[in-house]
């Protein structure tokens, strides 16, 4: 994986400060803001990239802080009196602790990982698990899209239209989701899954 473009010299932002880009990126959502304030960030994201985890897949953990930094720049209080380095910072710190457990549980994702034991569900859909075509993934899509919230819906009909298993960070990059969000959507699938609405759905 090469590098972030951001991490290239960006014309004029030695001149800048964070804490000017910041507030006036908040007003103005300017696209060249915010490679300055990528770039300015390069030695803290550098830090959480290398430093504080030594989690393999390096480009996972760079769309996770990406994703975060855009949070962290809708939220930002300047009233509060913290530098936006060191919010960014803490918000890095909790989002890598979330990854991290999340990782730590996760291997490819199927829709099998999400009913778990639900043996009469699989029994029905035959004895390799879940394996549907096309006329059938569109039935169930449409009976789960009335027990389902939105992003659980969204999650389902992605999972269930790929024909190979998923991670977290496809499955957020295809709906345009943080990375953070995906297990606890997951949990909340598990859940209403394994209470039987398929069993009911089937």
């Amino acid at each position: 994986m090469g590098v972030p473009v951001y991490y290239d010299i960006v014309c004029g932002a030695e001149k800048l400060e964070l804490e000017d880009c910041v507030n006036q990126y908040q007003q103005s959502k300017s696209d060249y803001l915010l490679r300055v304030i990528l770039y300015k960030l390069r030695g803290t994201i550098d830090y959480y990239l290398h430093i504080k985890t030594n989690y393999a897949d390096k480009s996972e953990l760079t769309a996770l802080y990406e994703d975060k930094l855009l949070e962290c720049l809708s939220k930002y209080d300047t009233s509060r009196g913290i530098k936006f380095v060191t919010y960014y910072s803490r918000c890095l710190d909790n989002a890598l602790i979330n990854f991290i457990n999340s990782a730590s549980r996760e291997a490819a994702l199927s829709l099998d990982y999400l009913v778990n034991d639900n043996l009469s569900l699989l029994d029905r859909l035959g004895d390799d698990g879940i394996c549907l075509d096309e006329l059938e993934t569109q039935l169930l899509l449409s009976k789960l899209k009335g027990v389902l919230d939105y992003n659980e819906y969204r999650v389902c009909e992605v999972i269930l239209n790929e024909s190979y298993e998923l991670k977290y960070i496809e499955i957020a990059r295809e709906l345009g989701l943080t990375l953070s969000a995906i297990p606890n959507i997951l949990k909340r699938l598990r859940k209403k899954f394994n209470s039987g609405i398929f069993a009911e759905l089937v």
